[in-house]
């Protein structure tokens, strides 16, 4: 059996287009693909100290609210 204790996050770092480690801004929108949005604990640039559950559905919520606030933002 293998388990991990850890919590992965960090594969869809978020940053600025010019970084080239950054896959989305700071709203989610992928710089490569248009349409697409990342709304998970993926995006954080770096591992947090603390458990990542409240961080991550705090980006979840966020990033729903401005889809359905401001569609225009996401080409909606």
């Amino acid at each position: 059996m293998s388990a991990s204790g850890y919590h992965p996050c960090g594969t869809a770092r978020m940053g600025p287009a010019d970084d080239p480690m950054a896959v989305v801004d700071h709203r989610g929108r992928c710089h490569a693909v248009d349409g697409l949005v990342v709304a998970d604990a993926s995006i954080m640039p770096t591992v947090p100290r603390a458990n990542i559950n409240l961080s991550t559905i705090m980006i979840g919520e966020m990033i729903g609210e401005w889809i359905r606030t401001q569609p225009g933002e996401y080409g909606l």
